[in-house]
């Protein structure tokens, strides 16, 4: 029986190599630990999906809402007082108003200023009307420098003041110099020769402002003789309150 050949070297490394591989082909078609390797890029990709919010409708079928920040207060919030846009204080300190004085107001009856008049003296009625007048006055008591209360058809329409000691509406009064009341009211009054002084003036006053109680219809006439001071001034309503004697 003869030699067999040898078989090379190489051929045989070849054929090792090819033994390896078909094992390991076997052992996969096995389903062992092969089937368990998971691609590690796929595990990202659908953890991203499952976290990124998809637009369009809810699973119920309700459109999704977008929540927006809301920095407002829930309730209303009343502005800021600005002191600076506010009417100024008025200067009626006293019980001299373009209104009326103390409790009594332009437009009441006789009855209803008695009534309202609590203090002492009582008003009374100076003089008696002229025959054929309408007009005619009530005043505390009978002292010459309390206001006189002028009614016309039975109205309060104005009262005269010749007390240096009770404050005009706006700051006047009786025996200031003409030019004082020109200042206090710059812009306001009206100036008017005296009816009978030679020299003498009417200041006439008018809008006195929205600061000012009654503010818009009332009128003020200062008297100014002829050394230039106020003698008297009086207050009310048009066009009574330009009556130069008053109820003469």
């Amino acid at each position: 029986m003869g030699a067999r050949p040898a078989v090379p070297a190489a051929a045989l490394a070849a054929m090792l190599a090819a033994a390896v591989l078909l094992v390991g082909c076997q052992r996969h078609d096995d389903g062992g630990d092969a089937d368990a390797i998971v691609d590690a890029t796929d595990a990202p990709a659908a953890s991203a999906d499952a976290a990124a919010p998809v637009p369009g409708d809810d699973d119920d079928g309700a459109p999704q809402q977008t929540l927006a920040l809301d920095d407002q207060p829930a309730e209303d919030v009343p502005p800021a007082t600005a002191s600076g846009l506010q009417p100024p204080p008025s200067r009626e300190t006293g019980p001299a108003r373009v209104d009326g004085y103390g409790p009594l107001r332009i437009g009441m009856t006789a009855e209803q200023m008695r009534a309202a008049w609590t203090e002492q003296p009582a008003l009374a009625a100076i003089g008696e009307p002229a025959e054929g007048s309408n007009c005619h006055y009530l005043r505390a008591g009978s002292g010459g420098e309390s206001p006189a209360f002028m009614l016309e058809d039975d109205r309060f329409v104005r009262y005269d003041v010749s007390d240096p000691d009770i404050e005009a509406p706006g700051g006047g009064r009786v025996g200031v110099q003409g030019d004082a009341i020109r200042a206090l009211y710059a812009g306001r009054y009206e100036a008017m020769p005296h009816k009978y002084v030679e020299g003498g003036q009417y200041l006439r006053v008018t809008g006195l402002g929205a600061g000012d109680a009654g503010g818009g219809d009332g009128v003020l006439v200062f008297v100014v003789d002829a050394d230039g001071r106020v003698s008297a001034w009086r207050a009310g309503r048009a066009p009574q309150v330009d009556y130069v004697e008053g109820c003469s």
